[in-house]
């Protein structure tokens, strides 16, 4: 069973008339159009400014997305994705909209990477966090987290949080 589809635009040459990123996503289209294949890929690596959530969505079987440094700048047509278990968002312009990471459905959602995303400056853009069983959340290079007592408001904001930046809310790392 396929159980990993890294898909990275460095690897694939895109046409002379066509950018890598649609390169990229006419490839990931084409290779989804099987429905076996949506329902065995439980990883999914989308790198490098692709249109990435338009690709992942409809699979419904993917544990882990990772949309690194693909210049999303908004989750408002985030999709369901119920298996969802690890979600990486990091380097992006993401600086708010989280409430439709809760709108999806992602109730299994437990590891959150939302480093490097500078426009996460306030408390308040986490807040609806509360509402997912996020335990793992990575914030590093986040301007929320030089607001004075930061660590300690969001572990008592966000209930289930057990680790922030990989370490929990007593200074102790250990989660990978």
């Amino acid at each position: 069973m396929l159980q990993e589809l890294p898909c990275r635009v460095r690897s694939l040459a895109g046409a002379a008339d066509r950018s890598p990123s649609d390169a990229l996503c006419s490839t990931l289209r084409e290779a989804l159009t099987s429905f076996a294949l949506r329902h065995a890929i439980i990883r999914l690596h989308l790198t490098h400014r692709c249109r990435a959530q338009q690709a992942a969505s409809g699979l419904d079987c993917v544990q882990v997305l990772s949309l690194c440094n693909t210049g999303v700048n908004s989750l408002a047509s985030f999709p369901s994705l119920p298996s969802l278990h690890t979600l990486r968002l990091s380097d992006n312009k993401i600086s708010g909209g989280l409430e439709h990471l809760v709108s999806a459905g992602l109730t299994n959602l437990r590891s959150l990477d939302l480093a490097g995303n500078t426009g996460i400056a306030k408390l308040e853009q986490l807040a609806p966090l509360k509402d997912l069983p996020v335990k793992c959340l990575d914030l590093d290079g986040c301007p929320v987290k030089d607001l004075p007592d930061f660590s300690n408001k969001l572990f008592a904001m966000l209930q289930e949080l057990e680790y922030l930046d990989n370490v929990d809310k007593n200074g102790v790392g250990g989660f990978l």
